[in-house]
């Protein structure tokens, strides 16, 4: 079974330490993760971090109406050279990843449901709100101009030492 990851990385925000963040993967990222990168182990690592959390949200605490909870990578992003790497993977209900991806809930018609979460779950008033939003899709326009790598090295040498083959 996969090991047991880190807490949850701290996003701070303002001063603030934020419980949900917004993560707007760069353009040139979208459609690459860890599972179209590893789309023979995806099923066994979602599963792991159903069970890990016991099925509930590691943010909110709550569950989906249709299922419970759906896997979602965090990404940490090096702006100098490029490069996505994988954080760790957690549980969220569909309402927080949702708000992890304002991008999506924007051109799904989403928006307003995600923005009144990530509005409440952090505390924000309208104008924070407000800001907060500008700032990530500044940032994520900011990247969108680079092409960019991705970085799984971590779950993919742990395959590797299992399955005893060879990841680069």
């Amino acid at each position: 079974m996969l090991r047991r990851m880190a807490a949850i990385p701290t996003v701070k925000w303002r001063g603030r330490e934020l419980r949900i963040s917004v993560e707007l993967v760069p353009e040139p990222m979208h459609y690459v993760n860890l599972r179209s990168a590893l789309p023979e182990h995806w099923d066994e690592i979602r599963k792991t971090v159903y069970r890990r959390s016991g099925y509930r949200c590691e943010i909110c605490g709550g569950k989906g109406d249709k299922h419970p909870v759906e896997a979602h990578e965090l990404w940490g992003y090096d702006d100098k050279r490029h490069v996505m790497s994988l954080k760790r993977c957690i549980a969220l209900c569909p309402t927080c990843h949702l708000c992890h991806h304002l991008g999506y809930a924007n051109v799904s018609g989403q928006i307003e449901k995600a923005e009144a979460w990530l509005q409440r779950i952090n505390g924000f008033s309208d104008d924070e709100l407000r800001d907060y939003v500008e700032y990530v899709f500044t940032v994520y326009k900011r990247r969108s101009r680079y092409e960019w790598s991705l970085d799984i090295d971590r779950v993919g040498r742990y395959f590797a030492e299992r399955e005893n083959w060879r990841y680069t």
